[in-house]
């Protein structure tokens, strides 16, 4: 398991309940705006089935998108015990989601997402102004991030993007996290918020242990944070020391994807 997914990890027993995907600070600089800069046309991917999903293209101008219905393109992905198709468009990826890649700018990239997702339900700048032996950090030392600027644009659906640089002017997508929310994505593996351990062991992967009913997984590269309904990933004995469990597959579901450089909170239960 990566430092980057224990922090995050860390970061979710805190403030899952309260933050959803788009939290902020006192630490805040202000709220961004994006510019109607041309973007490539994408396509949203959903975690209805395929068989249900219409596909909507459209291409970003300053006034509001109209999306186009078309059918739905499918990808059948392979190497998997079963076939699972994806509806072509924005499918989560370790390097970005969809046609839409890391290093883009980021002010690209949000106009590209606002076409298909609808205005962000948040977009908010952040400065990372204290460096503590080589990590940067926010002024009040609660969240870290790898550039000392940084932007998060969140979506109605849950999905938010990243944005850091040197400086406000050159931001570029650098990460995105998935929570629960109604439309949210998932990857080309078509593993999406919702999935269980048990439907998709031969495209998962789950660390040992956790923090209680909380663990990390991956899968195709992208991380993912899981929730156990029943069994812990971690309990404590009559002592008080900690013991690694072992969860039902049936009963592991996952709650968070993500993938890139992201605003991590430092503080957490485990």
């Amino acid at each position: 398991m990566t430092s980057n997914r224990r922090r995050v990890l860390a970061g979710l027993v805190s403030l899952i309940v309260v933050s959803g995907c788009g939290s902020s600070d006192p630490g805040t600089a202000g709220v961004a705006t994006t510019t109607s800069a041309p973007a490539p046309s994408v396509e949203a991917t959903t975690t209805a089935p395929p068989s249900a999903t219409t596909t909507a293209a459209t291409t970003p101008t300053t006034a509001a998108p109209v999306a186009t219905t078309t059918e739905p393109s499918t990808t059948t992905i392979p190497e998997t015990t079963t076939t699972v198709e994806v509806v072509a468009g924005l499918a989560l990826r370790t390097d970005g989601v969809g046609s839409l890649r890391f290093g883009q700018p980021i002010v690209q990239v949000v106009d590209a997402l606002v076409a298909v997702l609808g205005d962000p339900m948040s977009d908010a700048a952040f400065e990372y102004p204290v460096d503590t032996d080589g990590m940067l950090f926010d002024a009040f030392g609660d969240f870290t991030f790898p550039y000392p600027y940084g932007r998060q644009t969140c979506f109605t659906n849950e999905f938010c993007v990243e944005a850091g640089g040197p400086t406000p002017a050159e931001l570029a997508f650098v990460g995105w996290t998935q929570s629960e929310g109604e439309g949210s994505l998932i990857t080309t593996l078509g593993v999406g918020v919702g999935t269980v351990w048990a439907d998709a062991e031969d495209v998962m992967s789950v660390d040992e242990g956790g923090c209680f009913s909380f663990g990390t997984g991956a899968s195709g590269g992208i991380d993912l944070q899981l929730q156990s309904s029943g069994a812990m990933f971690t309990a404590t004995d009559s002592t008080g020391a900690f013991v690694i469990g072992e969860p039902d597959p049936a009963d592991v579901t996952v709650v968070v994807l993500s993938a890139g450089d992201l605003r991590t909170f430092i503080y957490g239960d485990c």
